[in-house]
């Protein structure tokens, strides 16, 4: 009985696999093609192209007089908001790239980085909401 108690104590030991619970937290996040970082970079360059589409948008749906919109103040208007999303995403885009060349402590840049975009992403619905309650008036 003891024999088989310590064989099989001897073949628990030898059979546990060691995992590594701590990954390397500087290698997912400087990784260019998968991880949280490089998706929030993916979003804010799609964000950029969709935003940079909207004006050639409103001119194809009115091709057959590109007059019209060209001189709309609402167009213009359009234009204005899209390129004041673009620079806001290109600053929020830049922090992100940022984030995957880190210079100081990985948890302090972090830190700093994530408070920023928390921010402006307040900022961004509180634009969106007074946006919507103005085109509700």
């Amino acid at each position: 009985m003891i024999m088989e108690l310590d064989d099989l104590k001897k073949t628990w030991k030898e059979n546990t696999i060691q995992t590594s619970q701590n990954k390397n937290i500087m290698e997912m996040i400087q990784h260019k093609s998968y991880g949280p970082v490089a998706a929030l970079k993916r979003s804010y360059r799609k964000q950029m192209i969709v935003m940079a589409l909207i004006p050639f948008l409103l001119l194809l749906t009115n091709m057959d007089d590109v007059q019209k919109p060209l001189t709309s103040v609402l167009f213009w208007s359009y234009v204005a908001f899209c390129i004041g999303i673009i620079v806001f995403t290109f600053y929020n885009y830049r922090i992100v790239e940022r984030m995957q060349t880190m210079d100081k402590m990985v948890k302090q840049n972090l830190e700093q980085q994530i408070i920023t975009l928390e921010t402006r992403l307040h900022w961004t619905i509180m634009v969106y909401v007074l946006l919507y309650c103005s085109l509700l008036h």
